[in-house]
């Protein structure tokens, strides 16, 4: 059996008008969109700092203990904010 293929790779072949980022998350203004499991809760934190501003985000990170890691995927794994979109 040949091993499994990237999610990423078929939505490119799949979707070849569409541009793929390989992000944490995409923010292009209107549509904002995150990868992975893990990730939604820095997708979730990010529109919550869009919405209700950075202190607010960081209060919940806080109370859900993701702190550290919300730090480590911003550094490690950056969001692409498309602006002008």
């Amino acid at each position: 059996m040949p091993p499994e293929r990237p999610p990423i790779d078929v939505l490119r072949e799949s979707y070849p008008d569409i541009r793929v980022a390989e992000a944490s998350l995409i923010d292009a203004g209107p549509v904002v969109t995150g990868g992975g499991v893990s990730l939604c809760i820095d997708t979730t934190l990010h529109i919550l700092a869009r919405v209700a501003g950075e202190d607010v985000a960081n209060e919940a990170a806080r109370i859900l203990e993701y702190t550290r890691a919300r730090r480590a995927n911003s550094v490690d794994f950056p969001p692409v904010v498309v602006r002008g979109a």
